[in-house]
């Protein structure tokens, strides 16, 4: 299932995710999405509020430059703390708080731990 939201700057609606078996899978680039002041990724609150009805248990995280897969469970974003940095209200997980379970290689063969 693809997850869409409004973008808060826009008013168009954008995908930001999709779930499959119980993950919710977010593509990001590491450059543009990682909050540095906190090394942390954000996931919209309303997203994150509405994973029970959407069966995620686990969010996985893959950074499109990197290569670089991160994983957490949901109640890590269920308890993160939420800001409102000018994109709407987000959920804030910090990289050391999840799991690098892999990355892409470059030939863009996945490498799992």
């Amino acid at each position: 299932m693809i997850i869409r939201i409004k973008d808060a700057k826009t008013g168009k609606m954008k995908v930001i995710g999709m779930v499959e078996n119980g993950i919710f899978f977010k593509t990001v680039n590491s450059q543009r999405h990682k909050f540095l002041k906190f090394n942390a990724y954000g996931i919209q609150s309303s997203v994150v509020e509405k994973f029970g009805e959407n069966d995620v248990r686990r969010v996985r995280i893959t950074e499109s430059d990197t290569g670089d897969i991160y994983e957490s469970t949901k109640s890590d974003w269920e308890n993160a703390d939420s800001v409102n940095l000018g994109y709407g209200k987000q959920q804030m997980v910090p990289v050391s708080a999840m799991r690098k379970i892999g990355f892409y290689d470059q030939s863009h063969q996945l490498v799992k731990f």
